[in-house]
C-alpha cells in the first residue's frame, strides 16, 4: 500500500527531521518540510496535495492560529494535527477553535502516533491521554440556565470577550479586535473569570458555550455603555 503524504510544517529542523523518521515504517510519509505557514502555498504549487499536515506547534509560540488558518485555506479540506512540545490547555482551545483535527505531544510513541493519524484520516479527532485527567478533575459548573442568567447580568465588553474565547483569540488578538489594550484585556479576563466562577480561560471558553455565546442567539449584556 502507498503511504499517505504528509506535509511537516513549523517547528525546527531538527524536530521535522525526526517526525519525518517517525513516520517511516508507518502508512504515512512525509514528503514536504514546511518552515512557515506563509510559505506553504509557494513551496508546495504543482505537487501533489498532502492527505494530513502535521503542524509543530514551540513552547510559547504566538499567533499560531493564524498560521492554521493559512494552512486550511491553502489546502481546503485536508486535515490538520498539531504536534505540541507541552500541553497546554489554552493552547489546544485555540487549536480547536481554529479547526484542527488533532492535537498531540512531542512524546508521542511512533505507533500511538501512527494509529492516532489513522483514526484522524477516518474522520475521529485526536488529543492527548492527559487530557481525560483534566476533564475528571474540572469543578462542577451551574445548570446552563443559572448560565445564562449570569450572562445576562455581564457587561458588553465581557460578552464580547467571551465570544473572542469561544473563537480561540489569545489576549494579543482580542485586543487588535476589540481595539483596546492588551492589559486592559487582562484586567476584564480577571474579572470575568471570578464572575462565571472559571480557573482559567479554557473553562471559561466551555462556560460560555453552554450559556450559548458560541453562535447567533447568544445573550445580550445587562449594561449597554460599558467602559474600558
Amino acid at each position: 500500500m502507498t503511504p499517505s503524504p504528509v506535509y511537516l510544517v513549523g517547528g525546527s529542523r531538527l524536530f521535522r527531521q525526526g517526525l519525518k523518521v517517525y513516520l517511516n515504517g508507518t502508512p504515512f510519509e512525509a514528503v514536504r518540510e514546511i518552515e512557515r505557514a506563509s510559505e506553504a502555498k509557494s513551496r508546495t504549487e504543482g505537487e501533489v496535495p498532502p492527505a494530513l499536515i502535521l503542524f509543530a506547534l514551540s513552547h510559547g509560540q504566538e499567533d499560531f492560529d493564524f498560521d492554521l488558518d493559512t494552512l486550511r485555506h491553502t489546502f481546503p479540506g485536508v486535515p490538520v494535527v498539531v504536534i505540541a512540545e507541552s500541553l497546554s490547555l489554552e493552547d489546544m482551545t485555540r487549536c480547536l477553535a481554529a479547526g484542527v483535527c488533532g492535537y498531540l505531544l512531542s512524546d508521542i510513541s511512533t505507533d500511538a502516533l501512527s494509529y492516532s493519524l489513522q483514526l484522524v484520516l477516518l474522520g475521529e479527532m485526536v488529543f492527548p491521554t492527559q487530557m481525560a485527567t483534566f476533564w475528571t478533575q474540572m469543578p462542577a459548573r451551574p445548570p446552563a440556565s443559572d448560565s445564562r442568567a449570569i450572562a445576562e447580568k455581564l457587561s458588553n465588553r465581557e460578552s464580547e470577550i467571551l465570544h473572542c474565547l469561544v473563537d480561540g483569540s489569545s489576549n494579543k488578538a482580542i485586543a487588535r479586535r476589540l481595539e483596546i489594550t492588551e492589559s486592559t484585556v487582562k484586567v476584564h479576563m480577571k474579572s470575568l473569570l471570578r464572575k462565571i466562577n472559571a480557573a482559567n480561560r479554557t473553562q471559561a471558553a466551555i462556560w460560555a458555550m453552554e450559556a450559548g455565546f458560541g453562535g447567533e442567539g447568544a445573550p445580550a449584556a445587562a449594561d449597554t455603555n460599558s467602559v474600558d
